[in-house]
């Protein structure tokens, strides 16, 4: 017999499977369980999920075949279609679920999910569009650049990723602002905040925070620069209100300071949930599948 937890089976799991990390979302004793193989490895992962009573994962992502083997133990439930925009959808369900409880007025609004790359969703009320361009540069642009300067050994792949960005935050982007290129632009908003060339500043004697606080940067800005592209499109015209989400955001605190710089210049306001990471997992555990 199954057991239940506020009204939700508690064999049941969220499961958000993408191609750098694996992460899950369940109930005890009626709270979410978060985790993340950021944290933990994916057997172990597993195992406190069994430890639960968690025997069904919903599972969303497109890294599902890369771990489905050690899934066979569960029962897999996954949702039919076009995978990349099925986690589109859960992501935004997941959005919609976290806000419901901390933010109930909020309910039209952009997601941002800056995973591996970076994809825009948009909902108003009970409808969901997808911006249908997404953006190549996220963390996995991060993760790449990062072990080209920390090629050491074979050491846990997050566990450079979080050194890494500790760095980031000790370094200065080297970026050209419009200020130091167009004078007229000298100490006003736009000068000092918009970039005329991400990265042109680096040199051979760069310091590493630099070169990964320029990284970090290029993120931001070509982010900030999709949401001023799509105020020209009618269609598409962002909402006062954008939600970032993803473990890249969650766990480069650097990022969201430069983006949270950049939305002055924008006129909206940015939401960060303190679980962002888990917004794909959340939806799927709430989802019918």
């Amino acid at each position: 017999m199954e057991r239940k937890d506020g009204g939700r089976f508690m064999t049941t799991a969220g499961l958000d499977c993408g191609k750098t990390l694996t992460k899950s979302v369940w109930v005890r004793e009626g709270e979410y369980v978060y985790t993340s193989t950021a944290d933990v490895s994916l057997d172990n992962l597993l195992n406190k999920a069994k430890e639960d009573g968690v025997t069904k994962f919903h599972v969303a992502g497109v890294g599902y075949v890369d771990i489905a083997e050690k899934l066979n133990e569960f029962i897999v439930k996954q949702k039919e279609g076009n995978q990349a925009d099925n986690e589109r959808r859960l992501q935004a369900q997941g959005v919609k679920k976290y806000f419901s409880k901390e933010n109930p007025l909020l309910s039209h609004f952009l997601v941002v999910s800056v995973g591996t790359g970076t994809s825009y969703t948009f909902i108003n009320g009970e409808t969901i569009d997808l911006f249908p361009i997404g953006n190549p540069i996220g963390g996995g642009t991060l993760y790449g650049r990062f072990q080209l300067m920390l090629a050491f050994g074979n050491e846990n792949q997050n566990e450079k990723f979080s050194f890494a960005a500790n760095l980031a935050e000790r370094g200065k982007p080297q970026d050209i602002l419009l200020q130091e290129a167009i004078p007229e632009y000298k100490g006003t908003k736009f000068g000092e905040k918009l970039i005329l060339s991400n990265g042109a500043k680096l040199k051979r004697d760069s310091t590493v925070p630099d070169i990964y606080a320029t990284d970090v940067n290029e993120i931001a800005t070509t982010t900030l620069r999709d949401f001023w592209m799509m105020s020209f499109m009618p269609q598409y015209i962002p909402p006062k209100d954008i939600v970032f989400i993803g473990t890249t955001v969650a766990r480069l605190p650097l990022l969201r300071k430069l983006l949270e710089d950049g939305q002055e210049l924008l006129g909206k306001t940015f939401h960060f949930p303190e679980k962002a990471e888990y917004m794909l997992a959340l939806g799927a555990y709430h989802a019918s599948f």
